[in-house]
C-alpha cells in the first residue's frame, strides 16, 4: 500500500502550522501544538488553537449611521449570510432529485462561483478510482480520532507520485523494470507537472497505464491540476501540445463541463504561459509582449486549439472589456486563462491565429434553478433579520448614504508601493505619520519574500531541526544558504533566541516592522531585551499595536517597555488613534488606557485622527473624549489629514 501523508486541511492555511517529527504518541506541545501519531509510528505537529477576529455584537444600537455601527451591522449581515451558505446540504439537494446544474448554481449565488466549483469538481471526482481509495482510508483514520483532532480538519491522503514511480526517476531505471505495477492518472498528471522529465519517459510511463481515460482524483496534492478532468487536460494547461497531441493520438478523448470548461480551456491555460507583458514606464511606449517558449512550441500549442476546436470544443469564458483592460478570460477570474489584448493581437500577427474567433459557450443556466435561488434568498433574508433585525437593508442604505456624505468632507490620497519607493520617510511623515509604518512593513515583507539565489532550500528543514533543538544541523544549513536567514530568525525567534544568538545570526539591530513575534513572554524567558529598540528607533510598543493586541500592549506596560517619540515615525498613541479611527477597532479600552497611562504628549497628529474619528464613528469619539478630555477636538483648529494608507 502506498504510504500516507497528513495534511491539517484548513488549520494548516489558517495558521501556518509546520509539520514536525517527533517521538511520543499523543502529548500535549507547547502554546497549543498537538501531537499526532500516525500508523506507521510517524509523529506530525500542527498548532490546532485558530485565532478568530472578535464577534460582532448582535445588538445593534441605531440611533444614526456611523462607521462603526455600519461595519457592526455589515459583519452581522456577512456573518449570518455565510453561515446560512454553510448549512447547504448539497448533497442532500442532489439526493433530492434536483440536478447538479441547479445545485451548482444555487452555491454560486448564495456562496460564490469558486464554492460552487470546487464542490462540483469534487462531486464529479468522487468515482475516481483514488478519490475511493482516499474516501476509505479517511473513514478508518477519522474513526482512530479524538473529537477534537477530528474537529480539527485533519486528513489523510495518499501519497502522490507512487513511491516506487518516485524511486525509478531518481535512479533513472526505465520503467520496463516495473511491469508488474500500475501508473495511476494522478502519476501520470505528476510527472506532467516536472519540467524536468521529457515526452519520452512520460510515453514509457504511460504504457503502464490500464485505464487512460480515468478521471484524475480531487487529491490535494494536485492542486495545480484543479478543474483537470484527465491526463489531457494535465498535458494541455502545462504547455506541452507534442504529448497532448500524442495522447489524442492513443484514444485519450478531450472533455467538456458546461460549467468547469474543458481541454480547450486547459489548452488556452498553456499558452497564456507562453507570454510575459511588460508596461515600459514611458507612456508613449506600448506595452511590449516576450516569448517565454522557443516559438515552435507556440505554434503546437496553437495547432492543439485549433485541433479541439475542431473537435467542437468551446471557450468557457468571455472576451471582457473594462476600464483599463481588455482580456480574454475564463468565466473564473482566479482559474483557467487571462490573455491580455496585446498579446492576442501578437499572436494574430505572429502567428495568423485570431483567439477571438473561437466559438464561446455560454455560462451555464438553467430555467428550474431560479425558483429555488428566490427561496433560498428569501430565507436567508429571515436569517439574516434575527440576528441584524427587520430594517437591516434600510440601515444598509444609509450606510451608503453615510459613507457618501464622508467622503464629500474627507476623501484622503492614498499611496501606493510606487509612492512609497519614490518618497523619503520625512516626506511621507509630513504628509501622514502613518505612511512611514507602512513603508518600512512593505519593504521587510519584499525582504522576507524576495527571490532566493539557486541552490538555497525552503526554511522548512532548518525550522523542523530547530524545532528538535539540533542546532547544530540547521545552523549548518542557515550558514549554506545565507538567503534564508532573516526569514528563519525572524520566524523562531520565539523559540531560539539564545542558540540563535549564540550562533551570530541575530542581527544587530532588529527590525519589528512585518511578523515581529507577539510572544514578548516567551522572549524573555530566553534573555531577549524588551527593552531594546530596533533599528528604527521604535520599542515592542510598536509590535503590540501595530499587530493590535491589547493584552500584550499591557504586558509590555507591565513589563515598563519605554514608550518613544521620534521625528520620522509614528508614536504608540498615534497608532492606536490611527487604528481606532480607519480600522473601526471596537475593542480600544483596554489598548488606549495601557498607551494612555505613559501620559504621552498631545500634538496636531493625534488630534487629526481624532477629528476623523469624530466624523467616522462620532459614539466612539465620544466615550473617548469623555475619559481622555485631552484628546477632545472640540474647538480645536484641527484639519483632516491628506494622506493616509488605506481605509477599512
Amino acid at each position: 500500500m502506498r504510504k500516507l501523508i497528513f495534511s491539517l486541511l484548513g488549520i494548516a492555511m489558517l495558521v501556518g502550522a509546520y509539520f514536525l517529527l517527533a517521538t511520543s504518541d499523543e502529548e500535549p506541545l507547547q502554546d497549543g501544538l498537538d501531537v499526532i501519531k500516525t500508523s506507521d509510528g510517524k509523529i506530525f505537529i500542527g498548532d490546532l488553537n485558530v485565532m478568530s477576529a472578535p464577534q460582532p455584537s448582535s445588538d445593534v444600537s441605531w440611533s444614526e449611521p456611523s462607521e462603526s455601527r455600519c461595519d457592526n451591522l455589515e459583519r452581522l449581515v456577512e456573518q449570518a449570510s455565510r453561515m446560512f451558505g454553510q448549512a447547504i446540504d448539497a448533497d442532500t439537494l442532489l439526493s433530492e432529485g434536483n440536478s447538479i446544474d441547479d445545485v451548482t448554481l444555487l452555491i454560486q449565488a448564495m456562496k460564490n462561483e469558486n464554492f460552487a466549483r470546487e464542490w462540483r469538481d469534487v462531486k464529479r471526482k468522487e468515482a475516481a478510482k483514488l478519490s475511493q481509495l482516499d474516501k476509505s482510508l479517511n473513514e478508518q483514520f477519522q474513526a482512530l480520532l479524538s473529537d477534537k483532532l477530528r474537529a480539527s480538519g485533519l486528513s489523510v491522503v495518499t501519497k502522490i507520485p507512487s513511491p516506487w514511480l518516485k524511486q525509478a526517476i531518481e535512479a533513472n531505471q526505465p520503467f520496463t523494470k516495473y511491469q508488474d505495477k500500475e501508473v495511476s492518472p494522478e502519476d501520470i498528471a505528476w510527472l506532467i507537472g516536472q519540467e524536468n522529465i521529457d515526452d519520452s519517459r512520460l510515453k514509457e510511463a504511460f504504457a503502464l497505464m490500464s485505464e487512460p481515460e480515468a478521471m484524475l482524483s480531487s487529491n490535494v496534492q494536485l492542486m495545480e491540476f484543479r478543474q483537470a478532468t484527465n491526463i489531457l487536460d494535465a498535458a494541455a494547461m502545462k504547455g506541452r501540445p507534442a504529448l497532448a497531441e500524442w495522447l489524442l493520438n492513443q484514444g485519450v478523448s478531450p472533455v467538456e463541463d458546461a460549467y468547469l470548461g474543458g481541454t480547450l480551456d486547459f489548452a488556452l491555460r498553456g499558452l497564456q504561459g507562453m507570454f510575459s507583458i511588460s508596461w515600459p514606464v514611458e507612456e508613449d511606449k506600448p506595452e511590449i509582449v516576450s516569448e517565454s517558449v522557443p516559438q515552435q512550441t507556440i505554434a503546437a500549442q496553437l495547432a492543439l486549439i485549433q485541433r479541439l476546436q475542431g473537435l467542437g470544443l468551446e471557450l468557457h469564458g468571455e472576451y471582457y472589456v473594462g476600464k483599463s483592460t481588455k482580456t480574454l478570460n475564463s468565466y473564473f477570474a482566479v482559474n483557467l486563462f487571462y490573455i491580455e489584448r496585446v498579446a492576442i493581437d501578437y499572436i494574430e500577427q505572429q502567428y495568423g491565429v485570431n483567439l477571438l474567433s473561437i466559438p464561446q459557450a455560454p455560462p451555464l443556466s438553467s430555467a428550474t434553478s431560479e425558483d429555488i435561488i428566490a427561496s433560498y434568498k428569501q430565507a436567508k433574508a429571515e436569517e439574516i433579520t434575527k440576528v441584524a433585525g427587520q430594517d437591516y437593508e434600510t440601515q444598509l442604505a444609509s450606510c451608503k448614504q453615510f459613507r457618501e456624505r464622508i467622503a464629500i468632507k474627507w476623501k484622503p490620497e492614498t499611496l501606493h508601493t510606487a509612492d512609497f519607493q519614490d518618497s523619503t520617510q520625512d516626506e511621507l511623515f509630513t504628509k501622514a505619520p502613518e505612511l512611514v509604518s507602512c513603508q518600512r512593513e512593505m519593504l521587510q515583507r519584499r525582504h522576507r519574500s524576495r527571490f532566493r539565489a539557486d541552490g538555497d532550500i525552503d526554511i522548512y528543514p532548518i525550522v523542523r531541526l530547530i524545532s528538535k533543538k539540533d542546532y547544530e544541523a540547521a545552523f549548518a544549513l542557515v550558514a549554506e544558504n545565507p538567503s534564508v536567514t532573516d526569514e528563519v530568525v525572524y520566524d523562531m525567534l520565539d523559540r531560539a533566541y539564545q542558540p540563535m544568538l549564540n550562533a551570530g545570526l541575530i542581527p544587530t539591530e532588529l527590525d519589528y516592522s512585518y511578523r515581529f513575534s507577539l510572544r514578548f513572554a516567551k522572549l524573555a524567558e530566553q534573555g531577549f531585551d524588551l527593552q531594546q529598540p530596533d533599528k528604527y528607533g521604535r520599542s515592542l510598543l510598536y509590535v503590540a499595536a501595530s499587530q493590535w493586541s491589547p493584552e500584550q500592549m499591557e504586558y509590555l506596560v507591565e513589563q515598563r517597555v519605554p514608550y518613544y517619540h521620534l521625528p520620522d515615525a509614528p508614536d504608540p498613541l498615534y497608532l492606536v488613534l490611527y487604528y481606532i479611527a480607519t480600522r473601526n477597532k471596537q475593542d480600544y479600552q483596554q489598548m488606549l488606557e495601557a498607551v494612555m497611562s505613559y501620559d504621552p504628549p498631545i500634538t496636531p497628529m493625534h488630534l487629526s485622527q481624532m477629528q476623523v474619528l469624530k466624523l467616522r464613528s462620532p459614539e466612539v469619539y465620544a466615550a473617548i473624549e469623555a475619559q481622555f478630555p485631552q484628546l477632545g477636538v472640540e474647538g480645536a483648529d484641527t484639519e483632516y489629514p491628506s494622506y493616509t494608507c488605506y481605509l477599512d
